[in-house]
């Protein structure tokens, strides 16, 4: 019978090049298969699309996300650059006014003010060309000496610290002492300075150079207050710069610091 309907179904459509009977029959009988073959197929079709979708956004969703990081990290190390180089402009301006080209410009990292120590730790070590005994400075405020150094960051011992003494004398009436630390923020003496001598409230106390380690001519503090005891006079300094928010400063040897 599927043979007959089969052949009859040719015959028509070979022959008489029509539309037959059977063929309207059979195209009657197998359109709701077809329609409901459709929609059951629909929800599987919309599901692998909507699949293959959410795959497509997935990827495209983890690449903007890897782009929107880079874009971050780019602008952070940008606004950083900006920023040091705010830090270090006038840094710079005084080692290039100074000839202080192989100085090293460093970093403070952490800053100890205790009654057993005042120091900083910067970010320049040997790597970076740092010696022990090399002098910190900002422009004209010395600030103290390397006392460690190691591969990636350094010690600095301040001109506040009890352990450090320094030659100098007073900038208007020339009178000479040792500055020695007291371990108290942004505070140190000028000690030793006979009785004879003059002292000036707010006058500039300037390094000596006398010794093998500090250099001449940078400033130490000015005049707050003194007083004298037997023959010396003890004078109270106190730094040009709050040594709580300096950031940068410069290493240098002694021997390469020419400010005259």
């Amino acid at each position: 019978m599927c043979i007959f309907a089969a052949i009859a179904l040719f015959a028509e459509r070979t022959i008489f090049f029509k539309q037959g009977f059977l063929e309207r029959w059979s195209a009657n009988i197998t359109y709701p298969f077809l329609v409901t073959s459709h929609f059951i197929s629909k929800p599987f079709r919309y599901f692998s699309s909507e699949r293959k979708s959410y795959k497509d956004m997935a990827v495209r969703y983890k690449q903007l996300e890897v782009e929107r990081d880079d874009a971050i990290s780019e602008n952070i190390q940008l606004k950083s650059l900006i920023k040091y180089d705010e830090l270090t402009k006038d840094l710079r301006e005084f080692r290039d006014r100074y000839k202080l080209e192989n100085s090293i410009l460093s970093k403070v990292l952490i800053r100890t003010f205790s009654s057993e120590e005042h120091s900083f730790i910067i970010n320049r070590g040997s790597r970076d060309g740092v010696k022990k005994n090399m002098v910190a400075v900002y422009k004209f405020q010395l600030l103290g000496k390397v006392t460690d150094v190691f591969a990636n960051h350094s010690k600095v011992l301040l001109i506040t610290d009890s352990y450090c003494k320094i030659a100098a004398f007073t900038n208007s009436s020339n009178a000479s002492g040792i500055v020695q630390g007291c371990n108290k923020l942004n505070h140190c003496q000028l000690a030793y300075v006979s009785h004879l001598e003059k002292i000036y409230t707010d006058d500039f106390v300037i390094s000596s150079g006398k010794g093998l380690v500090f250099p001449e001519g940078f400033c130490l503090g000015k005049v707050v207050t003194f007083e004298t005891k037997d023959v010396c006079h003890y004078v109270d300094l106190q730094p040009l710069i709050d040594f709580k928010t300096v950031k940068t400063c410069l290493l240098t040897d002694i021997e390469k610091i020419n400010l005259f």
